[in-house]
């Protein structure tokens, strides 16, 4: 029993050292972050949600600079970095952090605070060659490495946003106990680790040529960030539909279903079109073309880049019949210009409480906070609103104003089954943001009435007692301001 219980701990204690000096070279490579964090309520706009901590991995990149992903620094108010096997913490501010591509930078406070460090280049070839090394810091704050095979290359959504971007899904045995750690290959970064998937073992990795490209422009004054052609589309597969369109069955190609206000498309793309060709490749029925490096992949990747927003890209297409070419100018997503803003930086919504009366603009990350079951639970006219948005027509700057609550008071009552309806109407007049909203007020010292789109009637609430009732929801609800106009 006793050379049994020997053996084991022999056995574990050589599983414990390093197979080959070159995972003690990670010790200065990779460390620890640890993120003090305070999001916003997005059902009580008036107020922070308690602050709380999150934990992740982060690469030294260059002196200092130290990258990992956008979603472990989400409304970070506080960044900590520690190095392997050490208690010290030191500070780390923010650079960059682009939700579109699950990347953000970060700079310590005193760049050599860990003395010398090994930064990771970052590899200029595109799909790594062979095998890629996984790093991660393990529970025992021992560095772990575990080699990994790419078994896919994909446009996909990332994880927590609805932003697609290329990425590798790698299979091995190493478990991935946090995200942000760096994936090596020939001693270069060849991708970050954004995402594990437990039940297929695989981990999803942001590839090189995105990093590069995030940090360049994350170390300019003005960031940039990745383009977007501004249309919606869908696979076109059905023979009659396509006959249709005057687009043969062996020609492939997508279609067109929308283009977004505000971007390249309008002017250059209209709702119909068929798009054979984009950048010179050949598009399939479903929006795949081959890629030279990455193989058979959605064409997005040629937008998000290949090419920078202020840039241009060319494309072939069927438009009632006729074959054209044409230029699509490419911009940056602007969210600020969005029907409904995803607001995937979480930040803090502008709102205005009259009379109880709880007023902002709809996003997805309300909607969202409704938890995973979001569609269901949340209120079905806003979700429909969310899903419908692809094929309104409006102009940047329009938003969906809905009805958060109703805060119980004596002004208000026999109101409050009005929470989650869309306004319309603010004292009569026709409303398309807040910046309305608040305009109006502005001009007639209070919003005594509200219009539904559900109703063709406004409710009123009595002005003489509005005065009185605000500051009595003030101090009942701890509402230190009533409003919040956009920054």
């Amino acid at each position: 029993m006793i050379r049994t219980a020997t053996t084991l701990a022999l056995l574990l204690a050589l599983l414990a050292v390093p197979s080959d000096a070159e995972d003690l070279s990670f010790e200065n490579t990779l460390v620890e972050l640890v993120v003090t964090y305070q999001e916003p309520d997005p059902f009580q706009p008036w107020q922070m949600k308690p602050p709380s901590t999150r934990h992740g991995f982060g690469t030294i990149i260059d002196d200092g600079l130290i990258v990992t992903t956008a979603k472990i620094v989400r409304n970070q108010t506080l960044v900590e970095v520690r190095k392997v096997r050490s208690g010290q913490k030191f500070v780390a501010t923010l650079m960059q952090a682009d939700e579109q591509v699950d990347l953000a930078l970060l700079a310590l406070d005193q760049p050599d605070a860990f003395g010398p460090m090994r930064p990771l280049p970052i590899a200029t070839n595109g799909l790594p060659d062979g095998p890629i090394t996984l790093v991660q810091i393990d529970s025992t704050y021992q560095i772990q490495d575990g080699e990994g095979q790419i078994v896919k290359v994909a446009v996909e959504k990332l994880k927590g946003s609805i932003y697609h971007c290329l990425n590798y899904s790698v299979l091995s045995d190493l478990t991935i106990r946090l995200t942000g750690g760096p994936a090596v290959r020939n001693g270069e970064l060849v991708g970050i680790v954004t995402d594990y998937r437990a039940t297929e073992r695989t981990s999803v990795v942001i590839p090189a040529p995105f990093i590069r490209r995030f940090i360049t422009d994350a170390e300019t004054d003005s960031y940039t960030g990745f383009g977007t052609a501004g249309f919606h589309w869908r696979p076109l597969i059905d023979p009659v539909k396509r006959r249709y369109l005057g687009v043969s069955t062996n020609s492939g190609g997508v279609l067109v279903l929308a283009v977004v206000p505000g971007t390249g498309a309008v002017g250059s793309l209209q709702p119909g079109d068929v798009i054979l060709e984009w950048e010179g490749r050949a598009l399939d029925d479903r929006g795949y073309y081959d890629d030279a490096t990455y193989g058979h992949i959605l064409f997005s990747h040629l937008i998000k880049l290949n090419r920078a927003p202020g840039e241009a890209a060319h494309a072939r297409i069927v438009r009632g019949r006729e074959d054209l070419l044409i230029t699509v100018p490419i911009t940056r997503s602007d969210e600020d210009s969005a029907l409904v803003p995803e607001n995937t930086s979480r930040r803090r919504a502008s709102y205005l409480v009259e009379g109880g009366f709880v007023i902002r603009e709809l996003t997805g990350h309300y909607l969202r906070s409704y938890g995973r079951d979001w569609r269901a639970r949340a209120n079905s006219r806003l979700v429909s609103h969310y899903y419908g948005r692809i094929n309104k027509d409006y102009t940047p700057g329009d938003r969906i104003l809905m009805l958060v609550g109703v805060l119980p008071d004596s002004i208000n009552v026999g109101y409050h089954h009005f929470s989650g309806e869309v306004l319309v109407r603010a004292n009569g007049k026709p409303i398309k943001n807040l910046d309305d909203v608040f305009a109006i007020r502005d001009a007639d010292k209070a919003i005594t009435s509200f219009g539904f789109q559900s109703s063709p009637f406004d409710i009123t609430i009595d002005g003489q007692m509005l005065d009185d009732a605000n500051r009595r929801l003030a101090a009942v609800y701890r509402i230190t301001d009533l409003q919040r106009r956009r920054p």
